[in-house]
């Protein structure tokens, strides 16, 4: 058994003096028997007790490969495709020609999924608390109130004003935050906040730091692996310290796939709008500009939002434009830029995250 890239699959090694080179690139035509096992992709293959079956997951769901019930359905497919054959020679030539416009794809064997479902309560703090006394700096143009009151329900705030001006509730919890500024929680759009990753902590210090300096969202571009999408149940179930977590997940980038279709796109996009529920996808130099537009088409059907990566390509980052690509992350690379350029930029309405490192 082989993970490639995202992708697993079986073969057989023979058994001769030195372990031979197989290619997996086309697994139906290997120089040896493989397959292909994994439609959309797979993570953390690991084979049956009885080496039978191979198991991966995707998300929170559990797939089981049964490799002698693929081979059975192997079997039962050339079986019929030989009798259909034998039967074609005995048809009139217009009949071949009418069978071969009304052929259908080959029927394909697929792993046994098994969705797992585990529920959490999302932590949401309950009552009332005011922090009274601070300079608040407002979200209301250029107002700043020098001595003012916040009172927060539950994790929502409720109202703000001068100290002593606002009506309280019975049981209200006061913090005393004279001598302090409070600002409205900072949105960090690249933040790649990256543990060590395949082991997972149960505490990541870079969550608690970036809530710490007054971060309270975030959005990271691209994961690289999926153990983001664990750490940011985590943080919603209030299990670990954290500001809120969205995702890319692992970019769909080139090294991992070589598009070869839209449904070929499709299919991959699927771990990301079925399995991983990210919302958004990271299009990572997928490939030529027909991949880069297939991604986009599968991403515009499967209610995604795809943002790209820069590359220091600047024809491509407005090749990316043009197509209708929603986020462009790091800058322009080239020095200075003109009218042209930004009014395209401005018009295409592409969010721009010139500042990401």
């Amino acid at each position: 058994m082989a993970k490639i890239n995202n992708d697993i699959y079986s073969v057989l090694i023979p058994k001769i003096g030195t372990t031979p080179s197989i290619s997996l690139a086309k697994a139906d035509n290997a120089a040896f028997p493989a397959n292909k096992l994994t439609v959309m992709g797979g993570e953390f293959p690991h084979w049956s007790s009885n080496s039978n079956q191979v198991n991966w997951s995707l998300g929170a769901s559990y797939f089981s490969f049964n490799l002698e019930r693929h081979q059975q359905f192997k079997d039962s497919l050339d079986l019929a495709k030989k009798k259909e054959k034998d039967l074609a020679k005995n048809d009139k030539k217009e009949d071949q020609e009418k069978d071969k416009k009304e052929k259908k794809e080959d029927p394909t064997f697929k792993a046994d999924e098994y969705v797992v479902k585990v529920l959490y309560n999302r932590a949401i703090p309950k009552g009332y608390t005011l922090l009274k006394g601070g300079r608040i700096i407002t979200m209301e143009n250029d107002q700043v109130i020098e001595n003012g009151d916040i009172l927060i329900k539950d994790n929502r705030i409720e109202a703000i004003g001068a100290s002593g001006s606002l009506t309280l509730p019975n049981g209200t919890k006061t913090i005393d935050v004279s001598g302090k500024t409070i600002t409205p929680g900072f949105v960090d759009t690249h933040a790649h906040m990256w543990p060590n990753w395949s082991l997972h902590k149960n505490q990541v210090w870079i969550y608690s730091a970036n809530l710490a300096y007054g971060v309270t969202t975030t959005r990271d571009p691209q994961t690289a692996t999926t153990d983001v999408l664990t750490y940011s149940d985590m943080v919603e179930a209030g299990m670990i310290h954290g500001p809120r977590v969205y995702s890319t997940g692992p970019g769909v980038g080139y090294w991992q796939y070589k598009i070869e279709s839209l449904d070929h796109a499709k299919n991959v996009l699927k771990q990301y709008s079925d399995y991983y529920h990210t919302k958004y996808i990271k299009m990572y130099l997928v490939g030529n500009s027909q991949q880069r537009q297939w991604v986009i088409m599968a991403s515009k059907e499967l209610g995604l939002l795809p943002t790209t990566e820069g590359g220091l390509d600047f024809k491509s980052n407005m090749k990316n434009m043009i197509d209708g690509y929603p986020g462009h992350e790091h800058a322009l690379p080239i020095y200075p830029i003109y009218k042209d350029v930004v009014q395209t930029a401005a018009e295409s309405q592409m969010a721009i995250n010139s500042n990401a490192l």
